[in-house]
């Protein structure tokens, strides 16, 4: 049983379609601690449920994430790059709309959606 609730309609007023009393105030994280093997460095944690930062933003409930090879790279330190620990990893995702900024014209909330994150950001 989701906690999320069923989807409802777009506040009156104001630019976010789910206000933060409907959604939970935490989530869980699949988060690198260090440099290493996924098998060796890789945990689910509480994160902070992300906000809507802009009427052009959308959250999406994970329902499935891949984990591809630039990932395992990126993850073991192979790759040129620094980056801040802890950290998530996977870019690839299938979920649910469950909050979205008032622009957001081409999806509804509890549209089924995939779609790849930006970059190592």
């Amino acid at each position: 049983q989701s906690t999320w609730g069923k989807p409802s309609r777009c506040v009156s007023g104001t630019s976010v379609c789910k206000t933060q009393s409907e959604m939970q105030s935490e989530m869980q994280a699949l988060v690198a601690s260090k440099y290493g093997s996924p098998n060796e460095v890789l945990s689910v944690v509480p994160v902070a449920t992300p906000q809507i930062a802009s009427d052009f933003d959308m959250i999406v409930k994970v329902k499935a994430a891949g984990l591809n090879p630039v990932d395992w790279k990126a993850m073991g330190g192979w790759l040129p790059m620094s980056m801040q620990f802890p950290r998530s990893f996977g870019f690839d995702f299938a979920g649910e709309v469950v909050a979205k900024g008032s622009r957001v014209d081409a999806y509804k909330l509890g549209d089924a959606v995939y779609g790849k994150m930006h970059g190592f950001t």
